[in-house]
C-alpha cells in the first residue's frame, strides 16, 4: 500500500505527465496534422457548424495559438506538481518545457506531413510564461501545507 507521501507525488505528478505525453503525441503525430488540416478548412470539417466561424478567423499559416493552450496547461500542471515554490523552481518550470518544445519541434523534421515551425515555439513560449503566471500566484494564494498538518496529523504521531 502506497503510503501518504507517495500518493501526494503521484496527485502532484501525474496530471503532468498525462499531459505532457498527450502533447508530445499529438506534436509528433502525422495522422494529427491531418486531421487538423481538415479540420481547419472551411467546409470539411466534421466539427459542429458554430465552430466555423472560429477556425474562418485562425490565420491559416501557423496553430500557434493551440500551442499556447496547451502548453499553458502543461506548465499550470508543473507549477502546480513543483509547489511549494522558489525562484530555481520557477526557473526550472520555465526553461525545461521551453527547451523541450524546441526538441518537439526539431522531431517535426523527421515527421512524414510535419514540418517545424518556430513560430509554434513562440506560441509555446507564451504558453508557458501565461501558465507560470497563473500558476504562481494560484499557489501563493493557496494556504500553507504545514497550517493543514496542524489540523491533520497523519495517522500513528501523537499531537
Amino acid at each position: 500500500m502506497p503510503t501518504s507521501a507517495t500518493r501526494s507525488l503521484l496527485v502532484r505528478w501525474v496530471p503532468f505527465v498525462v499531459v505532457v505525453v498527450a502533447i508530445t503525441v499529438v506534436s509528433l503525430s502525422s495522422s494529427v496534422a491531418q486531421w487538423w488540416a481538415i479540420q481547419g478548412t472551411p467546409g470539411t470539417s466534421r466539427l459542429p457548424a458554430a465552430v466555423d466561424p472560429v477556425l474562418q478567423a485562425r490565420p491559416n499559416s501557423s496553430d500557434a495559438d493551440v500551442h499556447l493552450v496547451l502548453w499553458f496547461v502543461a506548465t499550470l500542471a508543473l507549477v502546480w506538481a513543483m509547489r511549494p515554490h522558489g525562484w530555481l523552481r520557477l526557473t526550472t518550470a520555465t526553461v525545461a518545457p521551453l527547451a523541450y518544445t524546441g526538441l518537439l519541434e526539431v522531431g517535426n523534421q523527421r515527421v512524414p506531413t510535419r514540418s517545424p515551425q518556430w513560430i509554434d515555439v513562440v506560441g509555446n513560449g507564451l504558453g508557458i510564461v501565461a501558465g507560470l503566471a497563473v500558476g504562481a500566484v494560484v499557489v501563493a494564494l493557496l494556504p500553507d501545507a504545514s497550517a493543514d498538518e496542524r489540523f491533520n496529523p497523519p495517522r500513528g504521531r501523537s499531537s
